[in-house]
């Protein structure tokens, strides 16, 4: 089993004899970095960002209404009104043919009894080469059953052979006629992943899910 991690484009080697836990935090050339493990990685995973910690906290670009919150060490993303924080991020050499996992945890303030989707939370993304979009990364809208429940949303791609970079967003929906109310959608344990297969996609999705 190959134990390597790509955390915005920087490469930490694990060992094993760390007994490092899911969140722990681990300093490299001065910089705080958040390494994410799972339950159990079948094969080579590549962490390409995650958004706990406060180092790729500061790489967010921000649009609109939004904030961030601690909840103890965690971040947590906070967006009103059609808010939405993004970034950019390079894809490692290699990735084409694999998979992407785009995955989160989200809640909103505002859940509409009649599935009205504005003010809920949603993931969402394109893979781009140098030339044009490659692919998009979407159909990853969060929704609670009810309002302030924490719930997983998250996607899974296959990388084209082309793409060289994804950009990727947390959004805020917006039904046509039914505007924004400035209630809060809120995001935590935000991850972008890579795989070899889509079963080692899904079996961490499995074991994210079981984690919460």
């Amino acid at each position: 089993m190959i134990r390597e991690f790509y955390c915005i484009e920087k490469k930490i080697a694990y060992n094993p004899k760390q007994n490092l836990k899911w969140g722990d935090s681990i300093l490299m050339s001065g910089s705080p970095l958040l390494l994410i493990l799972a339950i159990a990685f079948l094969a080579a995973t590549t962490v390409v960002a995650q958004s706990g910690s406060n180092y790729l906290a500061e790489k967010w670009n921000k649009s609109g209404e939004t904030v961030t919150e601690m909840d103890g060490v965690q971040t947590i993303f906070v967006l009103r009104n059609q808010g939405s924080f993004s970034q950019d991020v390079s894809l490692p050499k290699g990735s084409s043919g694999k998979f992407v996992l785009f995955i989160g945890r989200c809640s909103s303030e505002r859940v509409e009894p009649d599935g009205v989707i504005t003010g809920l939370p949603y993931l969402y993304g394109y893979m781009h080469s140098e030339k044009k979009i490659e692919d998009y990364l979407q159909n990853m809208l969060c929704r609670p059953g009810k309002p302030d429940v924490w719930v997983t949303t998250h996607g899974v791609f296959k990388i084209p052979p082309n793409a060289n970079r994804i950009t990727y967003f947390l959004n805020q929906a917006e039904r046509r006629y039914v505007p924004q109310n400035g209630s809060a959608a809120r995001f935590a344990d935000v991850g972008l992943y890579i795989f070899d297969t889509e079963v080692e996609a899904r079996t961490f999705v499995a074991d994210f899910n079981r984690k919460y």
